[in-house]
């Protein structure tokens, strides 16, 4: 599991080491259109193929990943091993959401060793990383 904070406008680090891999994205600060959608392409051309939504706009988030898939595919059919599933979890506490992406949260064609704890917020919180860690 690896920890990364980003506040909404900021460039995106090189992940593509963990590829392929699930995330936990921890929404905690708004962010524009237009870079959720950079950042949603960015997530699955390195290798995102799960990604579970928390927080603010959580479900325009999974909205966004399902359309960088889409788009990262030409449209086109989606094969097995490119598929990206997602999910938003906006009645759900973050706890629940930890235990569901170590417990629940299975690919269809793929094993998801590598986990991503995205959290988007104006200041980091290392502290999530032990959370996910206990739940």
């Amino acid at each position: 599991m690896e920890y990364l904070h980003l506040q909404p406008g900021s460039a995106f680090p090189e992940i593509a080491r963990l590829r392929p891999f699930k995330t936990v994205l921890l929404a905690e600060a708004a962010a524009g259109e237009d870079w959720q959608a950079a950042c949603s392409a960015w997530l699955v051309g390195s290798g995102c193929r799960y990604c579970m939504a928390w927080g603010i706009d959580c479900k325009a988030w999974q909205d966004a990943i399902e359309f960088a898939s889409l788009d990262a595919a030409h449209f086109a059919k989606i094969d097995d091993a490119q598929f990206v599933v997602t999910t938003s979890h906006e009645d759900e506490s973050m706890e629940d959401v930890f235990w569901f992406a170590k417990n629940g949260a299975r690919h269809p064609a793929l094993a998801l060793d590598n986990t991503l704890l995205l959290h988007l917020a104006p200041q980091p919180r290392p502290e999530l990383a032990q959370a996910y860690a206990a739940a």
